[in-house]
């Protein structure tokens, strides 16, 4: 009896789980992965693109695995001030798509501080 199903069922059943799996994968990166503010940039030798934002995470292997999956090399990865990807406005919409939570300038900055400061207790002297 379950292997008799119509076409407009699984279709919907397709249509079903398709919303169910994105749903699920934004529910769970929705508080580790954030992307910053989209800004006009300069370009140059190594950035052609007129806007940019930074990847950032909880940690750095959450941030490596999404990085990878939005299809950034490994090797693009900064450690300057705090670890993160620079993504391009094509990139920063897919990670948006794909779960990443959307940080305002100022919400960006006091994630900045708060994790530079956790991760960096010498800072606290400065």
């Amino acid at each position: 009896m379950l292997c008799i199903v119509t076409n407009a069922f699984s279709s919907n059943w397709a249509s079903l789980c398709h919303w169910l799996k994105h749903t699920i994968q934004r529910k769970l990166v929705k508080d580790m992965i954030y992307v910053g503010p989209l800004t006009n940039c300069l370009k140059n030798k190594n950035w052609r693109w007129p806007k940019a934002a930074h990847l950032v995470a909880d940690n750095d292997e959450e941030l490596m695995e999404f990085a990878i999956n939005l299809g950034l090399k490994p090797t693009w990865i900064q450690h300057k001030s705090i670890t993160h990807f620079d993504v391009n406005e094509t990139r920063y919409r897919l990670a948006i798509s794909k779960g990443a939570t959307r940080q305002s300038l100022k919400e960006h900055v006091q994630w900045i501080r708060d994790h530079r400061l956790s991760n960096h207790p010498l800072e606290l002297a400065r």
